[in-house]
């Protein structure tokens, strides 16, 4: 590419012109956008970029390191970072030793040692989808959670910490045996918290970053953790706790924090995961879904009589689609311990799909299998083989020699010298229809046996091998006594979406499709007078946790806990019931909700997502022509409109007299909202001041209210003073007194 200011050639991979300095750009011929020198394709409109160079090397090992389609994000991304404050756990890791190793080997063995230590690194952090942002000499700096947020980042960061510790014990090891160096080792510290990401720099060089707090304590979490071990925070530690073995090393004084900080050392994964939703020692009864559990009891009563079903259960995040699946279980397992009943036993086998595994094929299927034979990840693999021979000796007798060999290669278990042979002399297609054939018969035997239950949960993270088999095996519902549960939330664009419309179109007469919705106002009510006795909380308490809940249970779980952990309600001792105490803090996003709705949120392409943003600064409900007066591409609102309703965060409110939206829920607005950097916010809400006062000027006594909360926020405090006192005027002119002193009051505090 040659430089448009001096002409001169400029390197691949180059962002600046190393002689002039300017900044180099390619400029799609389609479109005009400006792209960086490394685009392929212009990430606007998709067409070719004609001279645009090759990708450098950090992003082939990118793409070598880490799935396709979070390679795809992280690119776009890049092309517009932009500032935002976010909920990131971050991640500190560095090599210990290595001064002393510099001081005793020649410089380029140095280098080499690192090099292959750094692979080490980063790969896990690349596997679990977070972001390296930093090499510092021995160390390395990863945010989970930016630019792009998962709904588990802490628990990413933490796997990708004991998966390093695992990489470098055998490195560890071979260095010892190859070059005599011994203790070599790495130790690393893990924070969450709120920061600042973005790029920060010069125009000579740019970097993506993040300031704040949570940055240092993560520092010094990794100082003080000894080699070989993993620290994390009581930040940390309160999201991942039921996933990992730890172990509580008390507080510890930190350089800059005023109070000591809590800390744990993670030891190991846990075989059985505790459940990270829910609030230890409260629960409740399943409130408000007595049609679906019918359903769903009345394919069971079906299944025993031989006859399959196919279930598909759809619904957004939290909304209770595990817990129906969890309630089905627990009634069945109460019947047929009741003699009277005389109920066939039913085989019952749950397979999940996993948010950071999607790059992982037929990952359902190994689930599924491990959870069919009894067996787990974490047993050595001679056992787990013994055990799958003896099953398929025992279920499929007659096709032992179409399904054994075939389980053990895709279960990546020991194969002898024959079974090799015969296995990989396949070609790949061939080899992919007798795994598919394989994994049939195993059901086929299963089911003959007893009748089964397959439970397919959280498909909407299944790799797309995995949905392919479970096509395939749809069709053996009309054969055998077979209910296949598929459990997903709505994504279209995913395999899940397609897969139901099948099971509709070709199943339709033994498909179940059943949709949760949010609770109705009386069912949320109960669900937190189960949960808390609601009785003894303030009416203002109550009103807010179930405002901010919207039906959705999982929503209304997590802001109870947040309320309890910030001391705003507590247990009586003595009567075991909930109340209110004077910490009447506003109701905050949990941390716990914070990463769902960003995900969610960071699925978007940036432009919608930035729709999305400046929408949530209008406010929960907001006019069409308010936010295309604002807008920074009016061209494309429609369209970005349409997919932010596509996505459910926002839905039509109005069309008469005026075109209005409403976000779905308050919280996925406020999640957008706070992903705003402050100035971002003041600019935004001064915009929407200036439309308001421009749009409603014949009118505009109806809209002081809102004009003295944008000028307000926008910190234009004379403006929003005059707003005020008009609004207080206009409340006492209707007698609403109390709302008028409440004004003049406000107005008095500016």
């Amino acid at each position: 590419m040659k430089c448009p200011d001096c002409g001169c050639d400029c390197p691949s991979g180059f962002a600046f012109c190393p002689k002039c300095g300017s900044k180099l750009t390619t400029i799609c011929p389609h479109c005009g956008f400006e792209g960086f020198p490394d685009f392929i394709y212009c990430p606007e409109c998709g067409a070719p970029l004609t001279g645009a160079l090759k990708p450098d090397r950090a992003v082939e090992l990118l793409k070598r390191l880490a799935p396709t389609g979070y390679v795809e994000r992280v690119l776009a991304t890049k092309a517009k970072a932009v500032g935002e404050r976010r909920i990131v756990t971050i991640l500190f890791c560095d090599v210990t030793g290595s001064t002393a190793m510099a001081e005793a080997l020649d410089p380029e063995d140095v280098m080499e040692i690192m090099d292959e230590a750094f692979e080490l690194l980063i790969g896990p952090v690349m596997r679990y989808e977070g972001t390296v942002a930093r090499l510092m000499g021995d160390a390395v700096l990863a945010f989970f959670g930016a630019p792009i947020a998962h709904e588990d980042d802490p628990e990413r960061a933490c796997r990708a910490a004991l998966d390093i510790m695992a990489g470098v014990r055998v490195y560890a090891r071979e260095l010892e045996q190859e070059r005599g160096i011994s203790d070599f080792n790495v130790r690393v510290g893990i924070n969450t918290g709120l920061v600042v990401v973005g790029e920060v720099g010069s125009d000579l060089r740019v970097e993506y970053t993040a300031m704040g707090n949570a940055i240092n304590v993560a520092a010094r979490m990794e100082r003080a953790a000894e080699p070989g071990t993993t620290l994390i925070t009581k930040d940390t530690h309160k999201l991942i706790a039921p996933l990992f073995e730890t172990e509580s090393l008390g507080p510890i004084i930190v350089k800059g924090k005023t109070e000591p900080v809590h800390t744990y050392r993670v030891l190991a994964s846990r075989i059985a995961s505790g459940k990270v939703r829910g609030i230890a020692g409260l629960d409740s009864p399943l409130v408000g879904r007595e049609v679906k559990i019918a359903a769903l009891q009345e394919a069971l009563a079906r299944l025993r009589g031989g006859v399959g079903s196919i279930v598909t259960i759809v619904g957004e995040a939290g909304i209770g689609k595990s817990r129906l699946v969890a309630e089905l279980r627990k009634r069945n397992l109460e019947m047929v311990s009741k003699p009277s009943q005389g109920l066939k036993e039913l085989l019952w086998v749950e397979g999940r799909c996993l948010s950071y595994s999607s790059s992982i094929a037929y990952s359902l299927w190994l689930d599924v299998l491990r959870g069919l034979i009894d067996v787990t990840a974490e047993d050595a693999p001679t056992l787990v083989r013994d055990v799958l021979q003896d099953w398929v000796m025992a279920f499929c007798p007659d096709s032992y020699n179409n399904v054994y060999p075939y389980l053990v290669r895709l279960m990546s278990l020991p194969l002898t010298k024959e079974e090799d042979t015969t296995v990989n002399s396949l070609e790949p297609k061939k080899l992919k229809e007798t795994t598919f054939s394989a994994l049939e018969m195993v059901f086929k035997g299963a089911a003959n046996e007893q009748p089964l239950v397959l439970v397919c949960e959280d498909i909407h993270w299944a790799d797309s091998t995995s949905i392919e088999v479970l096509e395939h095996l749809l069709g053996l519902t009309d054969r055998l006594a077979l209910l296949v549960i598929c459990v997903f939330r709505l994504r279209r664009e995913h395999g899940s979406w397609q897969l139901r419309e099948t099971a509709a179109r070709d199943y339709g007469h033994h498909h179940i499709h059943l949709q949760l919705e949010p609770l109705g106002a009386e069912e949320s009510e109960m669900l937190v007078g189960n949960l808390l006795h609601l009785e003894a909380l303030p009416q203002g308490l109550r009103d807010r946790i179930l405002g901010q809940g919207e039906g959705n249970p999982f929503y209304v779980e997590e802001i109870i806990r947040s309320l309890i952990n910030e001391g705003a309600i507590v247990e009586d001792e003595v009567t075991g019931h909930w109340q209110a105490t004077q910490v009447m803090a506003k109701v905050q996003i949990p941390d716990t909700l914070q990463g769902l709705l960003m995900a969610r949120i960071d699925r978007l392409q940036m432009e919608t997502k930035r729709v999305l943003q400046m929408a949530s600064v209008i406010g929960r409900v907001f006019l069409y022509r308010v936010l295309d007066t604002i807008a920074e591409d009016e061209r494309r609102l429609d369209d970005r409109l349409l997919t932010l309703q596509r996505e459910e965060l926002i839905r039509e409110r109005a069309r008469l007299p005026e075109l209005e939206y409403i976000f779905k829920h308050e919280l996925t607005r406020e999640a957008a909202y706070n992903g705003l950097l402050k100035r971002e916010r003041r600019a935004f809400h001064r915009k929407v001041a200036e439309a308001l006062e421009q749009l409603f000027l014949e009118r505009i006594e109806e809209q002081v209210e809102l004009l003295a909360y944008h000028w307000e926020r926008a910190e234009e405090l004379e403006k929003a003073i005059h707003y005020l006192l008009q609004a207080a005027e206009r409340a006492a002119r209707l007698y609403a007194n109390e709302e008028a002193i409440t004004l003049y009051t406000k107005a008095i505090e500016l």
